[in-house]
């Protein structure tokens, strides 16, 4: 079970020795350092520096154990993924159900979707003590999500939710350093759903409400958006580590949002884990094996923290 988020800043040079991964920086003050890895102990690997080097056999064995590799630019915005073809037995069985959805059922996805979106959004307000009439205002979003957010309950959320957790000097899509850090934890999530998305044989392009033509990750960025209630609160809780840049503080806790505990269907697992479930239950649904949909729920009081270590992958 992987459990491991390898994150590197410095300049660093990865290969594979004794089917491990081999990891070799140097440092200033140090001098050589070497290290090794069991990949199979590991969900993530980031590479956040411009000077580092990897060999072929380290990207194919990563390849093998479904391990996504990030490599950000100058400014530390993941720019890259690497991703295995894919890891799944029932390739075109899981891959035809996904691409014959009909639009209701896509509708009633992204309906189950947005509602999990605002209930987290309502956690993370009450968490923070915002006034009991802007719970209020979320809660009567939140029972009028339709079918498809046909009355875009998402967006007068995301802007009051912003709002109270950010001031309402904050404005999206601007390049501001808290959105920038915002942006770094939702690809490190993305890139989690992704790489299990392809281990299940779907096809990540093809979302369900997201449908841009360059993108990817349409479908990660469909299935994380639950998730982002919790980055935008890691965020908020670390403001003061947020200055004019996304620094390396900053982004060294929120590497660590994959091993955050959240609640998935009355169990307390660290949130990689609660993807891995959320994957296999988002295929149980469009092969109508189940007719519920499940999402990570987020926990904010520190003493609910603890969390299942054995969980039970795919």
């Amino acid at each position: 079970m992987a459990w491991k988020t390898v994150f590197v800043s410095q300049k660093a040079s990865f290969s594979i020795k004794n089917k491990q991964l081999k990891i070799s920086i140097e440092d200033e003050e140090k001098g050589k350092q070497e290290w090794t890895e069991n990949l199979e102990d590991i969900d993530t690997i980031l590479i956040d520096n411009l000077y580092s080097s990897f060999t072929t056999p380290m990207i194919i064995e990563a390849s093998k154990c479904n391990v996504p590799i990030l490599i950000t630019d100058q400014k530390h915005d993941p720019k890259s993924i690497i991703l295995p073809i894919y890891a799944a037995e029932n390739i075109l069985k899981n891959f035809y159900c996904q691409v014959e959805m009909n639009k209701r059922t896509k509708g009633k996805i992204w309906q189950n979707i947005i509602k999990a979106q605002i209930h987290n959004q309502i956690l993370v307000l009450k968490a923070v003590n915002a006034a009991p009439e802007i719970i209020e205002r979320m809660e009567m979003l939140l029972e009028n999500v339709l079918i498809g957010d046909e009355k875009q309950s998402e967006a007068q959320a995301a802007r009051i939710f912003f709002k109270e957790l950010y001031g309402v000097d904050f404005i999206r899509k601007t390049g501001n350093p808290l959105e920038a850090a915002n942006n770094y934890g939702s690809k490190i999530v993305a890139s989690k759903i992704s790489s299990t998305l392809l281990a299940y044989g779907l096809y990540p392009p093809l979302g369900v409400f997201h449908k841009t033509k360059t993108n990817f990750f349409n479908l990660s960025y469909d299935l994380i958006e639950p998730i982002r209630p919790l980055i935008t609160y890691i965020v908020a809780q670390n403001v003061g580590d947020v200055h004019e840049e996304l620094n390396l503080l900053m982004r060294t806790k929120l590497v660590d949002i994959l091993n955050y505990p959240v609640f998935y269907r009355n169990r307390k697992l660290r949130l990689k884990h609660a993807i891995e479930a959320m994957v296999k239950d988002f295929v149980s649904f469009i092969n109508e094996r189940s007719e519920k949909l499940y999402f990570p729920e987020i926990i904010v009081n520190i003493d609910e923290m603890e969390v299942e270590e054995e969980y039970d992958s795919f």
